[in-house]
């Protein structure tokens, strides 16, 4: 990365630090669920650790405040803040093991349809 476009980004982020402007955003409430469900994802990285992370949750649980409390979405929403409910999909079970099982058919038949052809799928190991 251009080191020059690193110093005045973070001189510029010293200048909002001692100069805090309030921000107003205008999202509709189907919006608001989807920012505070991937700051939960997000907050939940491991390596995702510190002061922007917390500022994030900060602003998550502002904008559950929109919602009723004892509405189905708030109470799904105050969940996600635990790993109680997380669910584990395992590895045989996820969209990617699927996807590459589709993609392979796709490419059999590709190849009875025109055996000269030579398709195959890449594996993520050739990408």
């Amino acid at each position: 990365m251009d080191q020059a476009l690193v110093d005045a980004y973070m001189d510029e982020l010293k200048q909002l630090s001692h100069a805090p402007n309030a921000a107003t955003l205008e999202i509709d409430d189907y919006i608001a669920v989807a920012i505070i469900g991937q700051i939960q994802l997000a907050s939940r990285h491991p390596e995702n650790i510190g002061w922007s992370r917390d500022q994030a949750i900060v602003v998550a649980k502002e904008l559950q405040k929109l919602f009723n409390p004892e509405s189905a979405i708030a109470k799904v929403l105050e969940l996600g803040w635990g790993q109680t409910f997380d669910v584990v999909v395992p590895p045989e079970q996820r969209i990617e093991k699927r996807f590459r099982e589709i993609g392979q058919i796709f490419m059999e038949q590709l190849n009875e349809q025109d055996p000269d052809g030579h398709w195959e799928l890449l594996t993520d190991d050739e990408n």
